[in-house]
């Protein structure tokens, strides 16, 4: 070993710490990867300037700074067939699913 080498030694807490996040992330993943492919991703979106908008979740990108939708339903009369809305501009997403359904997968 090169002179002024270290070894790093996790403690038990830190690996118990870094199992969890993962394990987190995972399901995180797991519940983007339903709303997104499965098409249980319709949900209504509060945005900055008091807008409140319709769509279904398409997809979301790997630092969720942009949501890709369909059928956006805005205050304006003619639907939007796709978007992507920015996740700054997001206050809320509450969706409408079958929650047992997704969880069922777990």
């Amino acid at each position: 070993m090169a002179q002024g080498s270290k070894i790093e030694v996790k403690s038990d807490s830190e690996t118990e710490e870094q199992e969890a996040m993962a394990f987190m992330r995972e399901r995180y993943l797991y519940l983007l990867s339903n709303l997104c492919v499965a098409g249980m991703g319709e949900c209504n979106v509060t945005m900055y300037e008091n807008t409140n908008v319709k769509c279904h979740i398409k997809a979301v990108d790997s630092n969720f700074g942009n949501v890709i939708v369909e059928n956006l339903v805005t205050p304006l009369p003619v639907p939007i067939n796709k978007a992507i809305l920015r996740t700054n501009d997001i206050i809320s997403m509450e969706f409408t699913c079958d929650y047992a359904k997704i969880m069922n997968k777990f």
